[in-house]
């Protein structure tokens, strides 16, 4: 399996040199360009968001006119990521509909070599799906169940939720999760039986209490298949109410700040469309646009966003003198000091060079902690090489840094960040002692944003002097020699619009200098309500506007 990971990865970085250079732009009557929209599913396969990218590329699919070219590469990067993802039956079904247009297709296109590399390795992947599933806990099996539905693969979503329905197994929220995955998927599929599972739904969201998620979510989405609401339930949605102001926000008339009803309009419906939980816009430090959906709920997960927490805090000890970039790694952790390990310095990890795979091939031990996982890891290519985008790797920092600081880096992190930019509901998730650096910090809307607004302050914070550094931002936010589009854990934007912190499902901080805007978007599920992605081209293009 380990070869078969590597094999499958070597597929998706061979398209990069294509991609690399495309910027989503906007074609016709506001269309993105198909090789932009293959350039942007790239990207998102390349972080690890291997489900985004197969929408991303699925939509492209859905366009009349396509030309055969990008509809290869469109159905070749599918192919891979749901191989990455162990889905066989819809990696083949992929790969069938690339033979069908193969001989349209030049033969030096990526694309052509990528299926090669496929086929080669067919033989080497599980032979079912549900082999990949078997193992899987129960809330891993429901996320795949959700992903079917969220990709189209509705036939493979209901019998999987019927599978573990029929055992019995699982709590009764658990259980309401499954039911609502499977009368969307049968709905979808035009089976008559949708509304048995509306109503098996129905019954066990009984136990639920009145304002539960899933209860507002089943009414979303039978509201976006042209349903009435569920009966016997409330739908009088109510959503988050912030205060006007705190310590630091205060919230403005939006044309006070330059922006028009028109950009207020594409913003609000960029959110709805895109299932977002909460989406806030700053203008020169004041709240000009704030959005809350039903679901939204206190505290929200930053998801891989946690990064860029993580790089912040490196600065900051680097600053004090308690870190340098390049110390090796095995000067805090013993177990990394000889062969290719001992190659890795802290600047690896920073830049995601150390030469660590995309996807782990080390199994993960029931009792162990993120940390001991992480020391684990092997390296499988020279450090500074090339750019991998890894989990293990920045969670590899998470000892290291702790080290440096003397106590817990969850502690460190809220009294010398967050506590200094008045994010005090903001808290890294620490389990069995060991701090979570690569995801699911957990913040609110307004605090999540306070960490753009403190990039975009130079690292002061207003009543608070520096906290961080100015010339730690300038070489964060500078690419490293192996990505043109990344820092030390922090994302630089296309064409020197800013600098953004992401993470899964678009849980993002945008930082637009320029402009003087700060965004942030959080979403905590892929809602089957949702009927498209969140554009955060088009988001960029409405502010531009005004």
């Amino acid at each position: 399996m380990a070869e078969s990971q590597a094999i499958v990865t070597a597929c998706l970085l061979s398209l990069s040199t294509f991609v690399a250079s495309q910027q989503p732009v906007p074609t016709g009557q506001g269309q993105e360009a198909p090789t932009a929209v293959v350039a942007r599913a790239m990207q998102q396969s390349r972080t690890g968001a291997w489900q985004e990218s197969i929408t991303t590329a699925n939509s492209l699919l859905q366009r009349e006119g396509l030309p055969a070219t990008r509809r290869a590469e469109a159905l070749s990067l599918i192919a891979a990521c749901h191989t990455r993802l162990g889905q066989r039956e819809q990696a083949d079904a992929a790969i069938a509909a690339f033979d069908k247009i193969a001989s349209q297709v030049p033969a030096n296109n990526w694309s052509v070599r990528s299926m090669a590399r496929l086929r080669s390795n067919q033989h080497k992947q599980p032979s079912d799906p549900t082999q990949v599933l078997a193992a899987a806990d129960l809330p891993t099996r429901i996320w795949t169940v959700r992903q079917d539905n969220q990709v189209g693969q509705h036939a493979s979503a209901a019998s999987a939720a019927e599978s573990i329905l029929h055992q019995g197994i699982g709590s009764n929220e658990q259980r309401c999760d499954l039911w609502l995955h499977l009368a969307f998927a049968r709905h979808r599929l035009g089976r008559v039986d949708a509304s048995q599972a509306f109503d098996q739904f129905g019954t066990a969201a009984k136990q639920l209490r009145q304002d539960h998620h899933l209860i507002w979510e089943t009414q979303l989405v039978r509201q976006s298949l042209g349903l009435p609401p569920l009966p016997g339930f409330t739908n009088n949605a109510k959503t988050f109410s912030p205060p006007s102001s705190d310590d630091y926000w205060h919230v403005v008339e939006p044309s006070s700040v330059g922006l028009g009803t028109k950009t207020l309009a594409t913003l609000r419906r960029l959110a709805e469309q895109s299932g977002t939980d909460g989406l806030l816009v700053t203008r020169s430090g004041k709240i000009a646009f704030e959005y809350y959906s039903p679901l939204y709920r206190e505290p929200m997960r930053t998801m891989s966003s946690c990064k860029s927490i993580t790089g912040l805090l490196a600065g900051m000890l680097i600053a004090r003198g308690k870190l340098g970039l390049d110390d090796p790694v095995g000067k805090y952790l013993p177990g990394w000091r000889d062969g290719m390990r001992g190659k890795v310095t802290v600047r690896h990890l920073l830049t995601m060079t150390a030469g660590l795979p995309r996807r782990s091939d080390v199994a993960h031990q029931p009792d162990e902690s993120w940390n001991d996982y992480a020391m684990r890891q092997r390296i499988t290519r020279d450090p500074g090489s090339a750019w991998e985008y890894s989990n293990e790797g920045v969670q590899l920092l998470s000892p290291i840094l702790e080290q440096a600081a003397g106590m817990p880096l969850s502690e460190f992190a809220e009294q010398e960040l967050f506590a200094r930019i008045g994010a005090d509901n903001t808290h890294m998730r620490r389990l069995k002692g060991a701090t979570n650096t690569f995801a699911d910090t957990e913040t609110t809307l307004r605090e999540f944003a306070r960490f753009g607004e403190l990039v975009r302050n130079r690292g002061v914070w207003p009543g608070g002097g520096e906290v961080i550094p100015e010339s730690w931002l300038d070489a964060m936010t500078t690419p490293c020699r192996e990505a043109s589009n990344y820092g030390y854990l922090w994302w630089i934007e296309p064409d020197g619009r800013g600098y953004s912190m992401r993470g899964y499902l678009t849980t993002n901080v945008w930082v637009f200098p320029s402009l003087d805007i700060v965004v942030a978007r959080v979403q905590q599920r892929a809602y089957l309500h949702a009927s498209r992605p969140f554009d955060a081209e088009r988001m960029f293009e409405a502010l531009s506007r005004d």
